[in-house]
């Protein structure tokens, strides 16, 4: 089943999928396991990621305005260029472990409960 086909998901695993510089704007994903997916340069507009686990993969440079990240772990992802900023504040909760991240702004955000665990955090 195309991640590009339909609007909500759920309960869910995508393994090794590509969708560089995709349209993905206004997608449901409610506890689904993203397993070594690249959404490098995706357009994820007014997503919600709701209770996801995101694995092994790239959101370099993915544009992520309004997106709701509630309760998202990133674990072994590289996220290069990503302003967090454009998320959805009311809901913001994630999780990174042994993530790359990168040139990603998360100005003004507040982080309390937010986890960086074996992370390597740059500029």
């Amino acid at each position: 089943m195309s991640i590009l086909s339909q609007e909500e998901f759920e309960d869910q695993v995508f393994k090794k999928e590509i969708y560089v510089s995709c349209d993905l704007k206004h997608k449901i994903f409610s506890r689904v396991i993203f397993d070594n997916c690249d959404f490098t340069k995706s357009n994820l507009t007014g997503s919600q990621f709701v209770e996801c686990k995101l694995i092994g993969c790239n959101l370099s440079l993915a544009k992520i305005e309004g997106c709701r990240l509630q309760d998202v772990e990133f674990e072994r992802c590289k996220l290069v260029g990503v302003d967090f900023t454009k998320c959805d504040p009311l809901f913001l909760a994630i999780e990174f472990r042994k993530c790359l991240i990168g040139s990603s702004n998360f100005s003004g955000l507040s982080l309390k409960s937010a986890i960086f665990q074996e992370c390597s955090i740059r500029e």
